[in-house]
């Protein structure tokens, strides 16, 4: 079925699936919408998705350098380790290019991150704008056509029904696409939350969320391993029990989401009149909700307790703010003053005569012309 409303131009193409397999039927609705868009508005969408490549093709150039250094690392990595298990297996030349030792353009980013997901989203932007110009004129015509099939016409019936279905079918497809769209983008922009979390790494003020999902990562892993077991029993347990008496836990699947709608403190099915499920309830909460809960509290907790006491002990590091202005005026100060060394070359001496201070920090091994710095 096809629902078109003309004052916001949005499509509804709703499909409906009844599995009649067993004695209860059950029936499955799918809604899915269009948005036909005008003028102005294709105008809008072709410009922040121009806008979009643009700062997309802007990461791949910034990060292109390090990330192929960082490929170069990634594959002398992967020689040594092979070398590590059968020496033989390798040429004598490639294990002899392990372990030279040079200057590493790679930063502490995951740079080939960077470009893939840039260059993903730029291929992606520009298909999503190509489909959008194509739909400016397809769509119209497609469901004016639908709409303006003659039922009452001398023409034969079945023509008419297979215009109609032919209609619906690409219809579908539209809508489909437009679906495939926001799918891709939902995840393309869950990689770039966790790739902004990523990035708060390069200042301690602000990284302190990062690095206690870093430092409790283990533990975490752990915990979450236990509990996933816990709960997956559990709620097998009322699918067993209370499976036939409330759709609720009628599946393994509704189980699940009915013990994470009790976890959280949404709702509850009605166990007053059926003392095992209360108790089962009553017991659910006090192990997943007062117990373990509280214990992955306690984790995160810990965790950042220990980012913060670091933090606290770095007598380097100033207010996030003050450290950004600090940043531009000193580039600015470089700019007007081309004669002062390199900050690269005020690194290696200072390392020179202060080794203590760069105890286990990456070698500065040649510095960098002032051009390329």
């Amino acid at each position: 079925m096809i629902m078109f409303v003309p004052t916001s131009k949005i499509v509804t193409v709703v499909q409906c699936t009844f599995d009649m397999s067993s004695i209860k039927t059950k029936a499955k609705t799918d809604f899915k919408q269009l948005k036909m868009l005008e003028s102005h508005e294709l105008t809008t969408v072709l410009g922040w998705s121009i806008a979009g490549v643009i700062m997309a093709l802007f990461g791949v150039l910034l990060a292109f350098r390090a990330a192929v250094k960082e490929a170069e690392d990634l594959f002398k990595g992967i020689i040594s380790w092979l070398d590590k298990i059968s020496p033989r297996a390798l040429p004598r030349t490639m294990r002899m290019q392990v372990h030279k030792r040079q200057y590493n353009n790679n930063t502490s980013q995951p740079d080939l991150l960077d470009v893939g997901l840039n260059l993903v989203l730029m291929i992606m932007l520009i298909i999503f704008s190509v489909d959008q110009a194509d739909k400016v004129d397809r769509a119209p015509k497609l469901f004016a056509d639908i709409a303006n099939i003659d039922w009452g016409g001398e023409s034969e019936f079945e023509h008419k029904i297979d215009s109609f279905l032919s209609g619906v079918e690409e219809a579908r497809e539209l809508v489909q696409v437009e679906e495939t769209f926001i799918g891709i983008s939902f995840w393309i922009l869950l990689v770039c939350c966790a790739r902004l979390m990523m990035y708060m790494k390069v200042h301690p003020r602000i990284g302190s969320i990062t690095e206690t999902f870093a430092s409790t990562a283990n533990e975490l892993g752990n915990f979450l391993f236990s509990f996933g077991v816990i709960y997956v029993f559990l709620a097998y347990v009322a699918h067993v029990r209370f499976g036939y008496l409330y759709d609720e836990f009628s599946t393994i699947e509704q189980s699940l989401i009915t013990l994470f709608s009790i976890l959280i403190g949404d709702t509850t099915p009605d166990y007053y009149n059926n003392i095992m499920l209360c108790i089962f309830i009553v017991g659910f909460v006090f192990i997943c909700s007062f117990s373990l809960l509280n214990f992955l509290l306690a984790i995160v907790v810990n965790g950042y307790t220990k980012v913060e006491e670091h933090v606290l002990e770095n007598e380097v590091a100033q207010n996030v703010l003050e450290d950004l202005v600090a940043v531009l005026w000193d580039t600015w100060l470089w700019q007007r003053h081309p004669s002062w060394p390199s900050r690269l070359s005020l690194l290696v001496e200072l390392q020179n005569r202060f080794p203590e201070v760069f105890m286990g920090e990456e070698e500065v091994f040649a510095p960098l012309s002032r051009e390329v710095f």
